[in-house]
């Protein structure tokens, strides 16, 4: 492990090998950031997940599912606004997803 990089890893019946849960925000301003980590992803040998909009369960049901099963969660948290001078909130899903994976 690289110093000053920590990854946690889940452990889960049904791990996916290389698997990554990419959590990011889903608004239009933000898909140059999100395409770029995809990128990093897929050139270092990673499949990653985040929940989609055609799955029977309730999106964070299936985001604690697909964090379970990954090795790791890569957050992007790009600026969402800012709640005082050069201070700025990220998105809550991702902020969640976060606290899913510490707590997993």
């Amino acid at each position: 492990m690289n110093e000053g990089i920590s990854i946690r890893r889940h452990k889960a019946k049904s791990q996916i090998q290389n698997q990554i849960y990419l959590a990011h925000s889903f608004n239009p301003k933000d898909n140059d950031v999100v395409e770029l980590f995809k990128g990093i992803c897929q050139g270092a040998g990673f499949h990653y997940v985040n929940v989609d909009a055609g799955s029977p369960i309730t999106p964070p049901e299936e985001a604690l599912r697909l964090i379970s099963e990954s090795q790791a969660l890569v957050a992007i948290g790009t600026r969402l606004e800012e709640v005082r001078p050069g201070v700025f909130s990220m998105s809550k899903a991702v902020e969640q997803e976060i606290i899913m994976a510490y707590l997993r």
